[in-house]
C-alpha cells in the first residue's frame, strides 16, 4: 500500500512538472527570443525524461534533419508550437514508460539473472 501510493505521488509529480514545462513555453514572455526559450523548454524535458529524452531528441533531430535534406519541413505542414506540443507528448509518454513502467520492473529482472547465471552451487 505504501508503495502504491508513493507511485502515484511519483507520477502526478512527473505529469505536473511535465505540464508546467509545456504552459510554461507556451505562455512565455515574448520579450524572450525565441530559441532562448526553446533551448529552456528542451533543457527542462530531457532533465524530466532522461536517459531516454536524450535518445528521442537524438532520433528526432535525425529524422528531422533527412526530411528536411528531402525538402519536407514539419514546420510548413504544422505550426511550430504544435511540432513542439507533440515531441512534449512523445516525451512525457517515453519518459512515464522509463520511470513508471520499467524501472519498477529491474529489481525482479536482476533477481532472474543473477539466479540463471549466477547461481551457486551447494555441497
Amino acid at each position: 500500500m505504501k508503495n502504491k501510493k508513493l507511485y502515484l505521488t511519483s507520477a502526478v509529480i512527473y505529469i505536473c512538472l511535465c505540464s508546467y514545462t509545456l504552459i510554461s513555453f507556451l505562455l512565455s514572455n515574448p520579450t524572450f527570443k525565441d530559441k532562448e526559450l526553446i533551448t529552456l523548454f528542451f533543457l527542462k524535458m530531457i532533465t524530466l525524461t532522461c536517459p531516454i529524452g536524450i535518445t528521442f531528441l537524438l532520433i528526432y533531430t535525425l529524422i528531422s534533419d533527412v526530411l528536411i535534406s528531402l525538402g519536407i519541413n514539419l514546420t510548413t505542414i504544422f505550426n511550430l508550437k504544435t511540432v513542439y506540443i507533440i515531441f512534449w507528448f512523445i516525451m512525457v509518454i517515453l519518459g512515464y514508460i522509463q520511470w513508471f513502467v520499467l524501472l519498477p520492473k529491474l529489481p525482479k529482472l536482476f533477481r532472474f539473472i543473477t539466479n540463471k547465471y549466477f547461481k551457486t552451487k551447494k555441497g
